[in-house]
C-alpha cells in the first residue's frame, strides 16, 4: 500500500494543497559541519512550488553570505 501525502496549507502562499512538503525554516544547507546533532531543525508546512522557489533563493542568498565569513573561523567551517 503506497503511503498518501499529506494535505494542508502553504504556509507562504495560504494555499490549501493535497501534497504537502516540509520546509525548513533554516535551511539545512545553512547549518555549518560543527553543528550538533542534537540541535532542532524545525520545518512548516509547505507546497511544492513554493519549497522548490524558495529553494533557489536560500541558495543564492547562501553563497552571498558565505562570501563575508572568515573561512578560518570555527564558526564558518562546513558553510
Amino acid at each position: 500500500m503506497s503511503k498518501k501525502s499529506p494535505k494542508g496549507r502553504c504556509v507562504h502562499c495560504l494555499r490549501f494543497t493535497d501534497d504537502i512538503t516540509r520546509d525548513h525554516v533554516f535551511p539545512d544547507s545553512w547549518y555549518p559541519e560543527s553543528t550538533p546533532a542534537t540541535v532542532q531543525r524545525w520545518t512548516v508546512p509547505c507546497c511544492q512550488p513554493c519549497n522548490k522557489e524558495l529553494g533557489v533563493v536560500e541558495s543564492d542568498l547562501l553563497v552571498r553570505l558565505a562570501l563575508c565569513l572568515d573561512p578560518k573561523s570555527d564558526e564558518s567551517k562546513g558553510v
